[in-house]
């Protein structure tokens, strides 16, 4: 399988008058993986996935996709290749779960064409297989976060992306949706060779889902850990401890690995 990164960040910076908000960011991202991104807030993790995702325009440094700077595709182009989910998206308020979730095929879409009632069909089956099938006619404004959070996932799964970001997806869902929202993430990134990059608060989530964790501290990259890397665990506790606390610890478990604070 080629390996060559697909979407990369090259060495982006960003500022906000004269506020840094990103340094010298560089991020390769590869098909069938997950990457979060973890740090405190303001540490910019959701300006960097704004980057990657074509919406903000680094001050200097670039993202691109396919070789190809990713400002010199189109937005259709650009919805072909990243779905984009971020905090606080409001839909339209006629607009029903099963509508939000077929606004996914959108880019593939000619002008004045509207979705076919296979596609709707697919929508519906992508809310059944997380779960929410029965909130199809309910309007997307009715429902939960948690809920839209899944609903933008079943619109990521529809869209047919090779790219998936994300913006903290589970800070709304309770503790059994937010693991079978990873597993689901999962089964759907290996099978389709697809690539999720994801934000977090949660060490533990990211420890036990990521192929990748990216520590940001003050708008810089504090370490890129590879899961495959043998001293992974070990890094993983010095920058979760230099982010967070001193009494942040690794602890292991007959179920594996876990952080805990002490």
């Amino acid at each position: 399988m080629n390996r060559t990164p697909s979407l990369l960040a090259k060495q982006i910076r960003l500022y906000d008058q004269k506020k840094r908000i990103l340094e010298n960011i560089s991020l390769s991202i590869t098909p069938s993986r997950i990457i979060t991104i973890l740090g405190l807030n303001g540490a910019g993790k959701t300006t960097l996935l704004r980057c990657l995702a074509g919406l903000l325009t680094p001050d200097s440094g670039e993202v691109e996709l396919h070789g190809r700077p990713l400002l010199s595709y189109s937005a259709k182009q650009r919805g072909q290749a990243i779905s984009y989910s971020g905090q606080g998206y409001l839909a339209d308020t006629a607009c029903s779960v099963r509508e939000f979730v077929v606004m996914g095929v959108t880019p593939y879409l000619g002008l004045f064409e509207v979705p076919s009632s296979a596609q709707m069909e697919q929508a519906e089956e992508a809310l059944n297989h997380l779960g929410i099938g029965h909130l199809a006619g309910k309007p997307f404004l009715e429902t939960s976060t948690g809920e839209r959070q899944l609903a933008f996932l079943a619109r990521g799964l529809l869209q047919g992306t090779r790219f998936l970001l994300m913006d903290e997806p589970t800070a709304f869902l309770d503790f059994r949706r937010q693991h079978e929202f990873f597993q689901d993430l999962r089964d759907f990134v290996c099978k389709n060779d697809k690539a999720a990059v994801i934000t977090l608060h949660d060490p533990n989530l990211a420890l036990a889902y990521s192929d990748e964790v990216l520590f940001l501290h003050q708008g810089e990259v504090l370490a890129h850990l590879l899961r495959k890397e043998t001293d992974f665990l070990a890094r993983f506790e010095q920058c979760a401890k230099q982010i967070y606390s001193e009494r942040l610890t690794l602890t292991s478990t007959k179920h594996g690995t876990v952080v805990v604070w002490e």
